[in-house]
């Protein structure tokens, strides 16, 4: 019996790709490489390109490429987590806009050792990347007067979530977000505000930056606020106030917790708001519905990424500003109660 065998497929070199395509190889490499606008390649000419790829298997030779344009076509990200779905949005939006480009990321959570970052940049750099992206939690820190080391500055390296001085970054505008929250319960006829939540001895940090727009939001409109840290003693206080504002979505949750053992009714006896927005099946498990504004998580990794490949492909950055913000949205549920005719 004769054993039948399988020929490999032949594979296409580019200047086959460019002869299916009725373009040059040149051409192909470009639109390929993500360049297309850059040499004013046509839609109809890229598309025509991709589907000679599509139909054909073609398979870029990767070492091929990073020798002829001098990148490694690796992006190397630094996050604070990876067990919670907040940072896993921001990296999901990182690595769509990579792929897209056809860079591919190296990942590393630094969880506590965030001291550990420039050790991190170094190691990294050695390795080869061709850029960074840091997403790194600086919220109890005075980063309005950070020192930052010069490797920092040596670097093509994009900041996400909080601005650092002289880096490009990508940010939530927390001023828009707690305005957002003070004009919903203005609305709702609320005067006796608390803000219920971590501060920190730094005037400059973020989370002292909330507390300054909410509290003047309502010192604007003659009203009282008051900040709380503790639990004990926002519990024992409750009643001086008609609705609290958290720092954050889990110091809502903690605080509908303790309201939910010791009998206080929320939003009846007491309104609560959050800040952050809970994803995913969490959120529909929380009774009443937090109202809350919501960041918008992967869209910060998204553009941080589209900054970063701007800098690596030596191209204008698309964003004008050293620090970019992003709008958050509000979203409205069931933990605030309407007392504007009470």
């Amino acid at each position: 019996m004769t054993k039948k065998t399988i020929q490999p497929s032949k594979r296409l070199s580019i200047r086959e790709i460019a002869r299916i395509a009725n373009v040059s190889a040149t051409t192909v490499s470009f639109v390929l490489n993500g360049r297309a606008k850059e040499y004013n390649i046509t839609e109809a000419t890229c598309e025509r390109v991709l589907q000679a790829v599509r139909n054909n298997n073609y398979k870029q030779n990767f070492h091929g490429r990073a020798l002829m344009a001098r990148k490694t076509y690796l992006i190397g990200v630094l996050v604070h987590a990876l067990t919670n779905s907040f940072w896993n949005q921001i990296i999901a939006g990182i690595n769509e806009k990579l792929t897209a480009a056809g860079f591919y990321m190296m990942l590393a959570g630094l969880g506590s050792r965030q001291k550990d970052t420039g050790e991190a940049l170094k190691t990294m750099s050695r390795m080869g990347v061709d850029g960074f992206i840091t997403a790194i939690d600086f919220s109890s820190y005075d980063v309005d007067n950070m020192t930052l080391p010069d490797y920092w500055y040596n670097k093509k390296l994009v900041n996400v979530l909080h601005p650092l001085p002289g880096i490009p970054s990508v940010s939530t505008d927390h001023g828009a977000g707690m305005t957002m929250i003070g004009e919903e319960l203005w609305r709702l006829g609320h005067r006796q505000i608390a803000f219920f939540g971590p501060i920190g001895p730094n005037p400059n940090s973020r989370f002292n930056e909330n507390w300054r727009h909410i509290s003047k939001f309502f010192q604007l409109r003659n009203c009282d606020v008051k900040a709380i840290e503790d639990i004990e003693e926002m519990m024992a206080r409750y009643r001086e106030f008609t609705a609290v504002v958290c720092q954050r979505d889990k110091n809502a949750i903690l605080l509908l917790q303790k309201c939910s053992e010791t009998g206080i009714r929320v939003p009846e006896d007491i309104s609560i708001v959050g800040y952050g927005g809970i994803d995913g099946e969490l959120a529909s498990l929380i009774n009443p519905e937090l109202s809350s504004v919501i960041e918008c998580k992967k869209e910060l990794g998204m553009v941080a990424a589209e900054r970063l490949l701007a800098m690596v492909n030596e191209q204008p950055d698309p964003y004008k500003e050293l620090h970019t913000y992003l709008l958050p949205h509000f979203a409205p549920g069931t933990s605030i109660k309407d007392i504007a005719d009470d």
